[in-house]
């Protein structure tokens, strides 16, 4: 249930052209009501718009970046250099990372990387496969560890969402087919009981949650 409800919540997001942009374990809320356990996806501080004028460029906090942030932010130009390239723990901990530095004939100021500073879908795809792998297993995947790699290949969600090819990686629609047919439900629907997004908003009738993750690093200074 919690997996459906995150994917069902982006699905959202996405199907309105917006993109989330800072995916991560602490920005799921886990509550509880007499059905047991259900998850909202929280704050949209940075979520790309297309309706607003303004925005940042394609963002993720420390260990959820694709391999496109990593793309764009490789040259020293690059407004998030340091943060992406200059971290500790973004060196030692992101899979995205290790994909990155292990590609052969990258090229930091080529089109394609100017192109992968506008955000896009694809990288909350990706921030969502580590997301539900943290989940699942109770740490990050890393490249080179045959556990981790086989556990990926034999998912077919985090297969799909990790796929370090833009253009192959699966899209929230056809994550939420796979996650009906790998539990083999009902075809999966955006609306359920309640949204599966809260805005961060104050509410007094919001429960507050009973688990909330905890972060595993500090966050990116968007400034």
């Amino acid at each position: 249930r919690i997996t459906k409800n995150i994917l069902e919540g982006i699905a959202v997001i996405h199907a309105q052209g917006k993109v989330h942009q800072d995916l991560k374990l602490p920005n799921i809320f886990i509550y509880k009501d007499e059905d047991g356990y259900y998850a909202k996806v929280a704050d949209f501080g940075i979520s790309y718009d297309p309706q607003l004028p303004l925005h940042k460029p394609s963002l993720a906090s420390g260990g959820y970046e694709s391999p496109e942030i990593m793309s764009a932010n490789e040259s020293p130009k690059a407004h998030y250099h340091r943060y992406y390239y200059e971290n500790a723990f973004i060196k030692s901990h992101s899979y995205a990372y290790q994909i990155h530095m292990n590609t052969p004939n990258r090229s930091p100021d080529s089109p394609e990387a100017m192109e992968f500073r506008k955000p896009h879908p694809a990288n909350d795809m990706w921030a969502l496969g580590i997301l539900l792998f943290e989940l699942e297993h109770r740490d990050m995947p890393r490249l080179g560890f045959s556990v981790d790699e086989q556990r990926i290949e034999s998912n077919p969600l985090f297969k799909g969402m990790l796929n370090p090819d833009r253009n192959q990686r699966m899209d929230i629609r056809q994550a939420l087919e796979q996650y009906r047919i790998m539990n083999q439900s009902s075809p999966a629907k955006l609306e359920s009981r309640e949204p599966a997004i809260t805005f961060a908003k104050p509410s007094r009738s919001k429960p507050e949650p009973v688990i909330a993750a905890k972060p595993t690093m500090p966050a990116i200074n968007y400034t």
